[in-house]
């Protein structure tokens, strides 16, 4: 069996995914679950036969429980910034930890790392340093391991990508902090997950570190144009040195806890991550490869349909009303016909005789004749509407005396106002 530790994850769930296509492999996942994207993905694991374990990895009974007739571990676990329930170095370091005493004594074999790229040993960065703690542990164990170093990861629910939305629908300005060129390589989440799950067995990749770097290369202040420009936003650049722009974003973070960018955040955008591609590429059969600008311009159709169901509902309202018209052109026909239709086709023919009344008050000769000044023809033209919109009055009354029954009288009705009726008068009240 294989355990995915961060199961709920941006590679997590890509790592369940492409596990579950080998249907022989057991697969258990653990997840904190404490959010509603996590709880909606949990229960379909459990529906395709997954084994799910709800908890916090930091703690070792729950990780001795999760580990037990497992075979290989796989961590794709992470934090970039502190949480209110959990910080940096417990989830990056001690989780690891757990994980390994208790594989250990557990009897697993195999252990997959999920890192970054700019983990080393002297980094300034926390979160860097945590990371290559990490893997210190794990090259230390007894485990045939295996770690990975991915540059940026996105995927459509990406953290990365709603740091970078943040950072360009929230801000004033396009803020670039320091010069802007280093560069990255991101890398899809599918991606990372194929390389991750083809490896389980695979003696190749045993006791190595591979870095995963995307097919674009893509400087900070490039990145940031190219999602405000999907994003339809145009906004003029501030740049800042880095000693001011990381303090600031560390006071962002504390001033705002769910902004997504803080000191540490702003420290891995502010870093290179860059790779040669081909031991990777030589090792995993990838396909075809998915870009950030081919990520960012499907989230904008997503987002295009999600927004859509206004229109929807227009088109909706519009049925509703020619569903209603039909209605009363089959009362009408059905008068002709049955006398019991009769008081039924009063109130139509009440609408009928409303809808000109209205049509009349509307028509003002004095508004058409300043409109129309000028041209010689007001006078005429506001004339012949009002002795049309008369005549279709009358004939609405006239149809209404001829249909009413003469053995029975029937009380008056007020018609509900048309939809299209946009004279504004009020209707009235019995």
């Amino acid at each position: 069996m294989i355990l995915v530790v961060g199961a709920t994850g941006t590679v997590g769930r890509k790592v369940i995914e492409a596990l579950l296509a080998n249907p022989q492999v057991p697969i258990r996942a653990l997840a904190r679950g404490k959010n509603d994207w996590e709880a909606s993905l949990l229960p379909g694991y459990r529906r395709r036969g997954v084994e799910v374990v709800v908890g916090d990895v930091r703690s070792e009974a729950l990780a001795a429980r999760a580990v037990k007739d497992c075979t290989a571990i796989i961590n794709c676990s992470g934090l970039m910034r502190a949480l209110p329930d959990a910080d940096i170095e417990s989830v990056n370091v001690d989780a690891v930890r757990n994980l390994i005493n208790v594989g250990e004594e557990a009897g697993v074999q195999r252990f997959i790392q999920l890192s970054c790229m700019g983990a080393t040993e002297h980094a300034t960065c926390l979160y860097f340093g945590c990371k290559w703690d990490a893997e210190d542990l794990v090259r230390k164990s007894k485990f045939y391991w295996t770690i990975f170093r991915p540059s940026l990861i996105f995927d459509y629910e990406s953290p990365v990508l709603r740091i970078l939305d943040f950072w360009i629908q929230r801000m004033p300005m396009q803020v670039v902090v320091g010069s802007g060129l280093n560069r990255f390589q991101p890398i899809s989440a599918t991606d990372v997950a194929t390389c991750i799950a083809s490896s389980v067995y695979d003696r190749d990749t045993v006791g190595k570190i591979f870095e995963l770097p995307g097919p674009e290369k893509i400087d900070l202040q490039t990145l940031l144009m190219l999602v405000a420009e999907k994003r339809g936003k145009e906004i003029r650049s501030l740049r800042i040195p880095s000693f001011l722009g990381v303090p600031l974003a560390g006071l962002l973070g504390k001033l705002n806890p769910n902004c997504p960018i803080d000191a540490n955040v702003m420290k891995i955008l502010t870093s290179e991550m860059m790779a040669d591609p081909k031991p990777m590429l030589q090792k995993f059969q990838l396909g075809e490869r998915l870009t950030l600008e081919a990520c960012l311009d499907e989230t904008n159709r997503i987002g295009t349909r999600a927004g859509g169901h206004g229109g929807a509902d227009d088109g909706a309202h519009d049925d509703d009303e020619e569903d209603e018209e039909d209605e009363n052109e089959e009362d009408d026909d059905a008068l002709d016909n049955d006398e019991e239709d009769d008081e039924e086709h009063l109130s139509s023919a009440a609408k009928t005789k409303s809808k000109a009344s209205n049509s009349a008050k509307s028509t003002n000769p004095t508004k058409i004749a300043r409109n129309s000044a000028g041209t010689g023809k007001g006078s005429t033209s506001a004339e012949k509407k009002l002795s049309d919109a008369k005549a279709a009055a009358d004939n609405a009354g006239k149809r209404n005396r001829s249909v009413a029954p003469p053995s029975r009288s029937v009380g008056s009705k007020n018609p509900r106002p048309s939809k299209n009726d946009n004279s504004g008068a009020p209707p009235r009240s019995d």
